[in-house]
């Protein structure tokens, strides 16, 4: 009974988080860089201390279309962050601020925040991002980055590039620190199709902290879709470490240029079985579970790949698969328990060519035993 309301409560935040691309779609046509342009989408605060309380910073964008720019609505992800927006018109060519403030109390842990802004003319809203690390007090530069490459601290391995929509290009950074006591020339090299990443400063100063910035273009990754891992190495001051650092970006179509007669027309999958329950099962044997989709669109659907990141599953089924209106498909998995025990509790993310879903979220449980 625990386990199935656990289950419950994933299928509730699953549900939240991928709501039909329509419920963000703004009031407008035109793709959001045609009507407004940010200086910068993200903001790292970097390590702040809880004692020194709320924590600002201002982002500056232009009107970049042909029209007066309203800036409709800007909401933020939680309650601690408060945005602030200009309530007249902003004239083409004209630039204007969007101020943020964090309330820094809520402890010391990671924090990134999103604010979704809506502008007029804009078939889709902008998404800026507040970031940082807050500490009682601050730690040792090598306690906050204690995966080490030679004389390089990160915190990890991996950064999260997001969402990129097929035919576009996105940019994030992340931090790590020169824990050596002379300045060291950093490059990123070898580095996947697609990927092209920079650090700034560089040389990165002794005992100081410079930015991985990392750029994935869709266009150069070649045909593939959802989530999708790309890897740079690091040479230091020549020397190339083999070690790779991953960079995760979830590849899907890019709808902005859609109308809302072509979004309308599309396809749209509806989970007949979308929930796969396998038992308890003994560890070690295989066990195939399935689901049940339908096209309940007025086009075609396309299911271009399922994503998981939990051990055992593989996918039986060959992408992509075309469903007709008003057809139904179902999509088959086998899970091998050899390497697993106890609770299954998994995820799997099906992406789609559907605007209104184009994330279905698949759930499966179970338990094996010994």
């Amino acid at each position: 009974m625990k386990r199935l309301r656990y289950i419950s409560l994933i299928f509730a935040a699953a549900v939240l988080l991928c709501a039909p691309q329509g419920f963000l779609r703004a009031q407008g046509s035109r793709p959001v860089a045609e009507v407004i342009f940010f200086d910068d989408k993200i903001h790292d605060f970097g390590d702040v201390l809880i004692g020194d309380g709320p924590v600002s910073h201002t982002f500056r964008f232009r009107n970049t279309g042909d029209a007066d720019l309203r800036i409709l609505n800007v909401i933020s992800s939680c309650g601690c962050t408060t945005p602030l927006w200009p309530a007249e018109p902003v004239a083409p060519g004209a630039e204007g601020e969007i101020s943020v403030t964090f309330t820094n109390d809520q402890g010391p842990y990671p924090f990134d925040k999103t604010l979704t802004v809506y502008v007029s003319g804009a078939a889709r809203p902008e998404i800026l991002h507040i970031r940082g690390v807050a500490y009682d007090k601050f730690p040792r530069l090598e306690e906050r980055f204690p995966q080490r490459l030679g004389r390089l601290g990160f915190r990890n391995f991996t950064m999260s590039i997001g969402h990129v929509a097929k035919g576009t290009s996105r940019t994030d950074r992340v931090r790590f620190a020169n824990l050596s006591d002379r300045p060291l020339t950093v490059e990123a090299v070898g580095t996947s199709a697609g990927l092209s990443a920079r650090v700034e400063p560089n040389p990165v100063p002794p005992h100081e902290v410079a930015y991985l910035i990392c750029t994935v273009d869709s266009r150069r990754v070649g045909d593939v879709w959802g989530r999708t891992p790309l890897q740079l190495k690091f040479s230091v001051e020549g020397r190339t470490y083999p070690a790779p650092f991953t960079v995760l970006a979830y590849i899907r179509d890019d709808f902005s240029t859609l109308s809302e007669e072509q979004i309308a027309a599309a396809g749209v999958p509806s989970p007949v079985l979308s929930y796969a329950e396998i038992g308890e099962i003994a560890a070690g044997t295989r066990v195939d579970f399935s689901y049940t989709l339908r096209n309940t669109g007025k086009g075609p659907l396309l299911l271009r790949k399922v994503d998981w990141e939990c051990d055992g599953i593989s996918d039986l089924n060959r992408y992509p698969i075309r469903v007709k209106p008003g057809a139904q498909v179902e999509l088959r998995f086998r899970l091998d328990t050899a390497a697993r025990e106890g609770d299954v509790l998994d995820v799997l993310t099906l992406l789609t060519d559907s605007p209104d879903q184009t994330i279905v979220n698949l759930f499966v449980s179970g338990y094996i035993k010994k």
